[in-house]
């Protein structure tokens, strides 16, 4: 719950992410901001923090990914030793 009509808020859309598709970041009051302190600033570091948080994810999605071409690489292998034995089988059969 938010509390009080002096918080000041950012919202971050498009996450990237599976589960949430926003972030809500609500700046504290004694933040001890800089004058000089811009917007984009504090954009960057909201973006930055909810991309440490979402690599987990991307990193998990990468080795799934890995784990299924190496599978596929394994079966791929596996049929053509496969189709090799059947050949030779089938010479050594016939003469």
């Amino acid at each position: 719950m938010i509390k009080g009509c002096e918080r000041r808020m950012i919202k971050i859309e498009n996450t990237e992410s599976e589960l949430f598709e926003s972030a809500y970041f609500i700046i504290r009051q004694n933040a001890p901001l800089p004058k000089k302190t811009r917007r984009e600033d504090i954009m960057r570091e909201a973006a930055r923090i909810v991309g440490d948080k979402m690599e987990p994810q991307k990193r998990l999605r990468r080795e799934r990914r890995r784990m299924w071409i190496e599978r596929g690489i394994v079966f791929g292998v596996g049929v053509i030793t496969a189709a090799v034995c059947a050949v030779v089988i089938a010479a050594l059969a016939r003469g």
